[in-house]
Order: structure tokens, then sequence, then C-alpha cells
């Protein structure tokens, strides 16, 4: 590459050029340090260049070491940095911004961008390049100069080139372009009814790029924005990234307060002072209308659903994890009523998640035989799915989590999150990769790793969550495996204290990281065998609404272990018969998932 000195003697030299030359140049240095050939090329009949345009320089530029061609790159290149930004520099300011607009209204013809919003992603996707160096150079121009009809069509073209960013997940430029076309429409563009789509679209696409970056906050604005100013029939996609936001923040109680309020606008109830006869009653009536259709029914793609209905589906799964993490008693209603309206308006995604939580449901109370059935259902429905979505994953790791453990192999199950965690990190989907881990982590002890090689697996997770903004609630989770994976190995490492950890969880309403301490302080009193302290605890789990199904074959099995020691220790006949007890169910467990639990626990 060329040396500083020499680059400041080229600039010495540029003098010396064709006024051609010259204007080529001031118009090359528009686009940074580089250019494809083919976006030279476009720029062909530009009013910003020379009437015979920049080829018949390009020998002259090249012989002077102004420019190199790339041919690896298909570029034209500035030989050093220094020369770009003398050249772009020396510009006059108002002449700057006209090069930039001119510049970019001519690729934005050239490339028909007027025509391309709502084009299929087939057609637009070969112009990618193109379309972001056009509307690059209009983002450069700055907004003072543009009148009110260019200010809605660089908007529009922002909107194109934010969505095309967008669907290769670089979220990055996707907000970029999003705020750029925010900021082009101006503060009166939610007035104007002509512009309130693109207004709200671009709101959208800034929310949605501003949660997958982490910045929740930012995305709480956003999605505001459309909530206030939106019309409510096509605002959904606002209030699902408002309560997803929520959610990241650890705000799951407002997350589901908003869902439901929504939920009642859309004309749905969910009733929450249910008997738990009543809830029992519900999902039975909801099994039966399941069983009443026929596989093939159920898993009949959906792929042209109608945008309301995909709107609601994600609704409700925002609901989901709201109310599932803090252990809502309309759990099992909402579960209900997102299998109806799916058999209604056909599966997808999005409501594969309430058919996991109808298994993790009927399997407390015992209905183990529907499993497989359920997994099989969620399963084809996810492969079906015309796109991967973060929805679409998470459902994937929660049914391989939660349902498929019951009769796949351990390792199997391993080897699919670990699949999942993979491809979420390439597509920049944190929160799901660092959930895939967890689950992974805990895994490893059952599928024969030494725990010193389980504790490295945790570090490595937990060292990569901390650099993450929105793993704050899962990198609790994780260092509760740590705390459980060190109480094992009866390490001395300092750590938070289980009882804070409790008592933390107590005043924010957190039930799903509650369950887990609780799940930490039993192992840690049972290997010290503190059986007091862990049958307290074991009593206090399984009186809670527990979703973690496997979490709870766990404590039946140390229940067990626990009864008989204390019938042992001569603690009387009536902890034998409890030993027995668990004994049987771990029989009809075994013969029904002999792959996991006959080696491993029975």
């Amino acid at each position: 590459s060329m040396g500083g000195d020499v680059a400041s003697l080229v600039v010495e030299n540029l003098s010396s050029l064709q006024p051609g030359a010259l204007k080529s140049l001031e118009v090359l240095s528009c686009f940074g340090i580089q250019v494809s050939l083919q976006t030279v090329t476009m720029l062909q009949g530009c009013s910003c260049l020379p009437e015979e345009g920049i080829e018949p320089y390009l020998d002259e530029l090249v012989g002077k070491g102004v420019l190199s061609r790339e041919v690896s790159l298909s570029s034209l290149v500035f030989s050093h940095d220094l020369i770009q930004q003398h050249i772009y520099e020396n510009i006059p300011s108002e002449e700057r911004i006209s090069l930039h607009i001119e510049i970019g209204t001519h690729l934005g013809s050239v490339l028909s961008l007027d025509s391309l919003m709502g084009a299929p992603f087939s057609r637009v996707a070969p112009q990618y390049p193109f379309i972001t160096a056009a509307v690059n150079q209009i983002n450069s121009s700055g907004l003072s100069s543009c009148d009110t009809h260019q200010r809605l069509r660089f908007a529009q073209w922002n909107a194109l080139a934010g969505k095309q960013s967008w669907d290769r997940s670089n979220c990055d430029a996707g907000l970029n372009y999003f705020k750029f076309g925010i900021s082009f429409l101006g503060d009166a563009a939610w007035q104007n009814e002509s512009q309130n789509d693109l207004c709200r679209l671009l709101h959208e696409g800034a929310a949605a790029c501003s949660f997958t970056l982490g910045e929740n906050k930012a995305c709480l604005r956003y999605a505001s924005d459309i909530i206030s100013n939106a019309a409510f029939d096509v605002s959904l996609v606002g209030h699902y990234l408002y309560i997803r936001s929520l959610e990241t923040l650890g705000r799951f109680s407002d997350g589901l307060n908003h869902s439901l309020g929504v939920f009642e606008k859309l004309g749905f109830h969910f009733p929450t002072q249910l008997s738990p006869r009543d809830k029992m009653n519900t999902l039975e009536r909801t099994k039966e209308a399941i069983y009443s259709k026929t596989f093939e029914e159920l898993t009949e793609p959906h792929q042209h659903m109608p945008a309301l209905t995909r709107n609601v589906y994600k609704l409700m799964d925002a609901c989901y994890v709201s109310a599932n993490r803090i252990g809502s008693p309309i759990l099992p209603i909402l579960t209900c009523s997102i299998i109806n309206f799916s058999l209604e308006n056909g599966l997808c995604g999005e409501s594969c998640c309430a058919y996991i939580l109808l298994g993790v449901f009927r399997m407390s109370l015992g209905k183990y035989d529907e499993i497989p059935y359920y997994t099989r259902i969620v399963l084809v429905v996810l492969d079906s799915s015309p796109s991967i979505t973060a929805t679409i994953r998470r459902a994937r790791m929660l049914c391989y989590g939660h349902l498929s453990i019951l009769h796949f192999p351990f390792k199997e199950t391993e080897v699919l999150l670990r699949t999942i965690a993979n491809e979420a990190l390439r597509s920049g989907d944190a929160e799901n990769a660092y959930e895939s881990l967890r689950f992974i982590s805990a895994l490893s002890v059952l599928t024969g790793e030494k725990l010193s090689t389980v504790l490295v697996s945790i570090d490595n997770v937990i060292s990569h969550m901390t650099k993450a903004k929105k793993m704050k609630q899962s990198l609790q989770l994780v260092l509760l495996d740590k705390l459980l994976v060190t109480s094992w190995m009866s390490s001395d490492e300092v750590g938070p204290t289980i009882d804070a950890l409790i008592e933390k969880h107590k005043t924010t309403n957190q039930a799903w990281d509650m369950e887990l301490t609780l799940y930490t302080r039993f192992f840690v009193a049972f290997w010290n065998e503190e059986h007091e302290t862990a049958l307290f605890t074991l009593n206090d789990l399984l009186s809670m609404n527990l979703k973690v199904q496997l979490k709870y074959v766990y404590f039946k099995f140390y229940h067990g272990i626990i009864a008989f020691q204390q019938y042992r220790n001569g603690e009387g006949e009536g902890w034998l018969d409890q030993g027995k007890d668990c004994l049987e169910k771990f029989k009809v467990w075994s013969s029904l998932s002999a792959t996991n639990f006959e080696s491993k626990l029975l």
C-alpha cells in the first residue's frame, strides 16, 4: 500500500490532472475509499459527471497513482485514504451536498427503487449492494436541502434498504436506514394520513433492529410511538415488540399486563379465578379438540396466513413468555386459548410453544403417552415454517428441552440443542443461543461429562453472555447452574448465597428463577446430607406450578433416595412407603422412555 509521504506527493500533483479527471475524482470520492466497477458503470449519464463519463480518465488516474483497479474486488480503490479525504474535503459544502443527491437519485432511477417497495425478496436481493450505495449517497447529503416530495421518496428508499438489511440479519445497518427514514419524514408524519403507513413501517423496523441489538429502551421508544399514533388494528407488531422489550428488561409482570390489555381489545378473555379442577377440565377439552383432528390436518402448512392472524400469534407467544416467567395462574387458560385459536386458524411456528406447554401440563397429570404426539406435531410444523425466526428457534429449543427429552437419548438432544445454539449465534439471536447453551450445560451432567468439563463449559457461556446487552436474565440462570455444579464438586469458590438469591426473587416475583434457585438449594443440602433442609426445599419445589417437567422427575428421584435413607436411619415405615411410591413412578416412566431413565435414574 502507498505510504503517507507518497500520498502527500500525489495530492500535490492533482492540479496537473485534466478537468474531467478531477471532476471524476470528486464523484468517486463521495463513495469513500472504494467503489465497485458495476456502480461506476451505473453512473453513466449522471449529470454530475463529465459528458464523456469516467472511463476515458481511468488510465490517467491509475497511471498517476491516484486510483488502482482491484480485480479481485471488482472495484476502483483510492491509493491512500489521504488522497480520497483531500479530494472530498476540498469540494465546497453546498456542491458536496448536491453531488450526493445527484449521485443517489441517479442510481435510484437506474435501479427503479420507487417500484421495489414490496417487491419479493428474490427480485430485490441481487440489487442490495447497489441499493445501499444509492441510499448511502442520499443519507450523506443531510436533510436541509430536501423538499417535501424528496423527503417522502428518500424515506421510502431507506425503508427498502432497512428491510433488505434486516432480511440479511444486518441489524446495525438496518437500524441506521430506518432511523434515517424516520428523520426524512419528520415529526409530523404520523398526522399525515398518506405517510402514516410508511412511518409505522419505519418505526417497526427500528424497533425490531433495536430489540435484536439489545437496545431495549430504544425499542420501547419506537414501539411506544407506534402504539400511540397508529390505528390499533395495525399496531400489533408495535405491541409485540413493546412486550418483548419489557421481558428482556425483566419486567415480566408489566409485559403480561400489557398483553392482557391488548387481547381484551381483540375480544379475548382469560379468566383468572378458575379452580384447579376447572383448569384441568379445560386442559382435557383442549386435548380432545386436538385429537379430534387428524395429524395431517393439524400439520398442514399455512405459509400465506393473514398478517393479522400471524400478529395475534406473535402477541400470544409474547404473553406466554411473560406468564411463564412469573408463574402466572392464567398459563393453562392461555395455553388452551392459543391452541384453540390455532385449531381454527391453522398452526404456525408462533403457536408451537402452547403445544409444548400443554404437553408439560399433561405430563404433570401423568399423561406421558400423549407427549410423543405433541412432539411430532410441533417438530413437523416448525420444519415447514417458511422462515427461521427467533420464535421458531425458541419453540424448537423448548420442544427438545421439555418434551422430546423424554423419548430422545440425552446425547441426541444435546446435539440438537447445540445446532440451534450455533444457528442462533450466526443470526445474531443471542437470547436463544445462550438459552440453548444453558440447556446443554444442564444436560452435560446426564450425558456423562466430567463435572470439571461442565464447569469450563458454563464459564465459557458466562464469558460470552456478559458481553451481550440483552442477557442479564438468562445470565442469572447460568450462574445458578454454576452454583449447582460447584456444590456437587464441593468447590470453595465464592459466589452469591442461595438465601440472598431467594430473597431477591421474592421481591421481583421471578417464579422461574425462584424455582431454579430452590433446585440449587435442594442439591446443596442433599449432597451435604442435610436431609431436613432438602425435604423442606423439596416440598417448596413440588408445591410450585412446575413447568420444567424433567426437573420434576429429578425431584421425585431424589425424593425416593431421601425416603429410603430416612427409613434406614430409623425414621419410620412411612418413609419406606414413600420410597416405594417413587420407585413405582419410575417403573412407569422408564417403560415409556427406556433410553433415558432406565440407564440413568432408575
